[in-house]
């Protein structure tokens, strides 16, 4: 999570484009893509669903343990549109044998909501990870 952490505000510094440079015949022939924040934050959000989806044993990824991850405003699709992070990358979620799993382990960290104030109406934010991960079950 940390190294995804680093990647993104590298990229968030950068101009949001990427060179690519070739050889053919002696003569560089450099490539540029656009990418955009949106498509950032959809590939961040992927990888964080992929690492519930691939639980099996052990600890939970440190983001299901911090009940305060909705606010990570760098995550929201804007500064003024708050959203839950956690019931976004929960929805990405498809395997409900690793959520169960999350379940049986106990961490006590699935039942603590964020204690910190928020001056945001984020939704789910009252709610534990518990709860989140209970409803996304039903859902599935």
């Amino acid at each position: 999570m940390k190294i995804t952490i680093i990647i993104f505000a590298i990229l968030v510094k950068s101009l949001s484009i990427f060179a690519q440079e070739t050889s053919a015949n002696n003569e560089k022939i450099i490539y540029l893509a656009h990418v955009s924040m949106d498509s950032i934050k959809a590939k961040i959000f992927h990888e964080y669903a992929d690492s519930i989806n691939n639980f099996q044993t052990g600890n939970l990824p440190s983001f299901v343990q911090n009940p305060c991850f909705d606010l990570n405003v760098g995550l929201w699709k804007s500064f003024h549109s708050p959203m839950s992070i956690r019931w976004e990358i929960l929805q990405k979620v498809n395997n409900k044998a690793a959520l169960k799993r999350i379940l049986t382990t106990k961490d006590r960290s699935l039942f603590l909501k964020c204690s910190s104030k928020s001056t945001f109406q984020i939704p789910y934010f009252d709610k534990s990870y518990k709860y989140l991960i209970k409803k996304r079950i039903k859902e599935l």
